[in-house]
């Protein structure tokens, strides 16, 4: 559902990655040129939508700021991590 999810400059700039186990998420926002300030709204954006959907599905965890230890998508950082309780 993040996938499907608005953006405030309509690009979907992000990236979420999952790790091995299975119950941890990381994001990756894309700052492009003329774009940083909008893609840290969009990350919200796409952070907020996950975490409404776990929610909804009863299932819980945790934001965190991680070290995910794989490289990051090409032209993206990384943002915050969720990690299933």
């Amino acid at each position: 559902m993040v996938r499907l999810g608005p953006s405030a400059s309509n690009r979907q700039p992000w990236r979420v990655l999952k790790d091995k186990d299975g119950t941890t998420f990381h994001f990756y926002m894309d700052p492009a040129k003329g774009y940083q300030n909008m893609a840290r709204f969009d990350i919200g954006i796409a952070a907020c939508h996950f975490d409404l959907i776990t929610k909804e599905a009863g299932i819980q965890g945790t934001w965190k700021v991680l070290n995910p230890g794989v490289e990051p998508p090409v032209n993206h950082e990384y943002s915050i991590s969720w990690q299933q309780a």
